[in-house]
């Protein structure tokens, strides 16, 4: 005997489940241009799907076997339940994600003229300027860099080259406490028999490391501030927190144009969900273009390159061979020397230690285009 109060139960929860489905599907098609959220979506739809199908199973065979069928209906609540968890973590990113990445394209960006000003004539790191020929747009550049490579070093003179020509540096560190970053760039500057102090109030620091170390074994960001350095902490697990610390400082040097490092990379998406990171990169490369910026991002990790490879136009890779460091230029957004090469202690190119697999005539090209280039530079000294 069919029991027609369970039965309007069911009919009930089905209701429950066909109307739930039916809002997550419309949510699903207006924000189906989020791709790197499809695969969570997917989730939620089918498992939304799975439980109509059990519970309209359970409707079919309940006069059959009322036992079999109730064990069904809970199989389907539960695939429900898992759904709906599904979609409210879906949701808590969604909300997290619109509190911070879609923020810099809807700031006004500083007003930047075309031309000379979106271009500069190098990078002020040696071994990267000695490989490259023409006039470098300001765009985001990105190290690879194995253990032992030491592509710190190349950010110091990034950032040294940005400050001698009146720009703005925003050092992001997540593995170096910030008086450790000072005492490096102290030593670049005393390298070109420069002073730090005249750059004092052109160079800001954003701690990641000392909250995740533990406060009390370094100087804090406030002790930093009150010895005259430009310093924000931010929680290295917190995207929101460090975007907010680099909107904060991005304001203080409003006017000017802007280095930005990110020191290193990989350890910020080591602690950061995937798809938020993606999408805050997004907005963040896209703001720094049309404001004139150019950062430089070292990467540890091949899958961090592999994020980064499609979003920027720059990169180069640093590497071992027989323990001495070399460099080769993957891609630029101008003419570059292609092969492997030698540097030195200096960060300067010494030679070539392999050809480019592109072929000879390639290689040719830009000797060519280089030789001329030395032979000016000798003609104007």
């Amino acid at each position: 005997m069919i029991d027609y109060l369970v039965l309007t139960e069911i009919f009930i929860g089905l209701s429950f489940i066909l109307g739930s489905w039916t809002v997550i599907l419309g949510w699903f098609y207006e924000n189906k241009k989020i791709l790197r959220w499809k695969s969570e979506g997917m989730k939620i739809v089918v498992g939304f799907f799975t439980s109509i199908i059990l519970n309209v199973v359970s409707i079919i065979i309940w006069p059959v076997n009322w036992e079999y069928a109730v064990a069904i209906n809970v199989f389907g609540l539960v695939v429900l339940l898992i759904s709906l968890i599904y979609a409210i973590k879906l949701t808590t990113q969604m909300t997290r994600l619109e509190s911070f990445a879609i923020t810099p394209t809807r700031r006004k960006a500083p007003i930047i003229a075309v031309g000379d000003d979106m271009v500069i004539q190098k990078t002020g790191v040696p071994c990267i300027d000695k490989l490259i020929s023409g006039d470098i747009r300001r765009a985001p550049i990105v190290i690879f860099g194995v253990q032992g490579t030491h592509p710190w070093r190349l950010a110091q003179h990034f950032a040294y080259e940005g400050l001698i020509n009146g720009e703005a540096v925003i050092y992001l560190t997540t593995s170096k406490p910030p008086e450790q970053i000072l005492e490096q760039f102290k030593w670049i500057c005393n390298k070109n028999n420069d002073d730090f102090e005249k750059f004092k109030q052109d160079f800001a620091i954003i701690d990641c490391f000392t909250p995740f170390a533990g406060f009390g074994k370094f100087k804090s960001a406030e002790e930093m501030s009150r010895e005259g350095m430009i310093c924000k902490c931010a929680d290295l697990r917190d995207l929101n927190d460090i975007y907010k610390a680099i909107d904060t400082i991005r304001e203080m040097f409003e006017g000017k144009k802007i280095r930005m490092i990110y020191d290193n990379f990989s350890s910020l998406a080591e602690f950061s969900d995937s798809e938020l990171l993606y999408q805050l990169l997004l907005h963040q490369i896209a703001f720094e273009e049309r404001s004139g910026y150019i950062s430089l991002y070292i990467v540890r990790k091949d899958e961090d390159l592999e994020m980064l490879q499609y979003l920027v136009p720059n990169i180069i890779k640093l590497d071992l061979i027989e323990n001495k460091r070399v460099i080769e230029i993957l891609k630029f957004s101008t003419n570059f020397k292609p092969g492997v090469f030698a540097i030195n202690e200096l960060d300067d190119v010494l030679m070539r230690v392999s050809k480019p697999k592109l072929g000879r005539e390639i290689s040719a090209e830009f000797d060519h285009i280089y030789e001329e280039r030395k032979k000016d530079a000798e003609e104007k000294k």
